[in-house]
């Protein structure tokens, strides 16, 4: 499912910041450009980003923490090139990510608890992510977490 906010546009080969909004299970598109520059355009169920970094304001993230509170800080940024759910073919390929504030300072893969800072393709779905993995030799660990 893929719904326009408040009347804006979204249009495919465009940079957005992609956030999963927890009150309303999608995912939900902030536009970095445009006329529609730092505003939720956009909600869905599924989408596919392309050349994405991944962003986490480290003020509002030890916020969060502080407070107890999720709040809206961390960010996969990237060329929205499709909205629709895995076929099967999708995901083939990706890895599993994940973001918890309260246990980790970075997007991490979930098969290594290695962070992430980059990817050349993100599916997001079902309320949850998946990177075409990188190479985990090259990864430093995790530095120990700010609080």
């Amino acid at each position: 499912m893929f719904k326009l906010f408040r009347g804006r546009t979204v249009n495919l080969g465009d940079r957005y910041k992609v956030y999963r909004n927890l009150n309303n299970d999608m995912f939900s598109l902030l536009a970095v450009d445009g006329e529609f520059k730092g505003k939720v355009v956009a909600h869905a169920e599924s989408v596919i980003l392309h050349d994405v970094q991944f962003m986490v304001s480290e003020p509002s993230r030890i916020r969060a923490c502080r407070e107890g509170i999720r709040n809206v800080h961390a960010f996969a940024i990237g060329t929205v090139s499709a909205f629709k759910r895995d076929t099967g073919n999708d995901l083939a390929g990706l890895s599993p990510i994940t973001y918890n504030p309260f246990l980790h300072s970075t997007f991490i893969f979930l098969a290594n608890n290695k962070p992430v800072t980059s990817a050349a393709k993100v599916m997001l779905q079902h309320g949850k992510a998946y990177a075409r993995p990188i190479d985990y030799r090259q990864l430093p660990d995790l530095p120990p977490m700010r609080t």
